[in-house]
């Protein structure tokens, strides 16, 4: 689970790798006027057992009427994500690069749906909506991964140079993800059936057994064990934050498998 705040509040330690808790240090190349001026904090979107996708937000404030904000959204392989050398420059990668080779088509008739200028309510703003081509990103829609395009909203300012940039809405793509990205994404009862026993469900994972089901509401995670028998009561049922979501849908395997039964038993047990 990952929890979010807005673009416009302080970000708060939520990591304990040391390259998250110092977005901006000299020691990575930024001077101290960029310390003082630039605010940035990051989500982390995904988790998996190859890659990280991470979305990247931040605002400049260069001293003057200037202001700039916006985001990037890159993937990095697990290892690099260790020290601030593996998630520097041409360490990234795209997840534009692990899709099929129809995706740019596909994200070129997006833009040409969506794509368009307005004027703003004063002659020297301008807003456009676009479709963001360079960070298609990841999100759980209906009970699984899917890739998406982000639809923004950018806003410039031609007297002072000022610009904005934010997510208006994902589009989904509706694109198979590959084997690197997620090896299962399978529930063992379907979306639809799923909300319409819990209305207020806003995602789901299952394990590959089809032993185990979690569903997410805005303020429980509920998990039933062998859910085919039914799901009208929660064998666990645990808080959660309303912002909270699933960034990790990944299941043990080998010895593994045993600490996480004992593990669940345990909580099963107790609760």
């Amino acid at each position: 689970m990952f929890v979010s705040h807005n673009a416009d509040t302080k970000a708060k330690p939520l990591y304990t790798n040391e390259t998250f808790k110092r977005p901006l240090s000299e020691k990575d190349g930024y001077t101290d006027w960029d310390i003082k001026h630039q605010r940035v904090y990051e989500e982390l979107l995904y988790a998996g057992n190859n890659y990280a996708c991470i979305k990247s937000n931040y605002y400049y404030d260069t001293g003057g009427t200037m202001r700039i904000s916006g985001y990037g959204i890159d993937l990095y392989k697990i290892g690099n994500l260790q020290t601030s050398e593996g998630r520097g420059l041409n360490k990234n990668k795209q997840i534009m690069d692990l899709l099929p080779a129809n995706a740019s088509e596909l994200i070129e008739s997006y833009a040409k749906k969506y794509n368009k200028t307005n004027q703003g309510e004063v002659g020297f703003i301008e807003e456009k909506e676009v479709i963001d081509k360079d960070n298609i990103g990841l999100q759980r829609i209906g009970g699984k991964w899917e890739a998406i395009a982000p639809l923004n909203v950018s806003r410039s300012h031609s007297g002072n140079g000022s610009s904005g940039t934010r997510v208006k809405e994902p589009i989904k793509l509706s694109l198979p993800l590959p084997e690197s990205i997620t090896s299962y994404d399978s529930l063992c009862k379907g979306w639809e059936e799923i909300k319409q026993k819990y209305p207020d469900a806003k995602d789901a994972v299952s394990s590959p057994e089809k032993d185990l089901l979690a569903v997410l509401t805005p303020n429980k995670l509920m998990v039933f064990l062998n859910p085919e028998k039914g799901v009208d009561i929660p064998d666990l049922s645990i808080d959660v934050d309303e912002s909270e979501r699933i960034i990790l849908n990944q299941w043990a395997t080998g010895e593994n498998v045993e600490k996480w039964d004992a593990d669940m038993k345990k909580y099963l047990t107790e609760a």
